[in-house]
C-alpha cells in the first residue's frame, strides 16, 4: 500500500483487529482475523480549509 499512496501507514494492534492508517491520504484500512473487513475513508482539506469534494457538476 506504501508503493501506491507514496505515504506509510500507522499500524496500531488492538488484540483482535489492527488498523492501518494513511494520514496524507485520510484512508483507514480495518482488519479482523488478519483479512481486510472495511475501508474508511476522510474527507481532505484544501489550503483554506473547503473540503475537496468530488464534484460531478465540473
Amino acid at each position: 500500500m506504501v508503493q501506491e499512496l507514496g505515504s506509510p501507514s500507522k499500524y496500531e494492534n488492538y488484540g483482535s483487529f489492527d488498523t492501518a492508517f494513511y494520514q496524507e491520504e485520510w484512508i483507514e484500512l480495518y482488519f479482523e482475523f488478519g483479512r481486510l473487513r472495511s475501508i474508511n475513508f476522510g474527507v481532505l482539506y484544501d489550503e483554506d480549509d473547503n473540503p475537496l469534494w468530488p464534484s460531478f457538476l465540473e
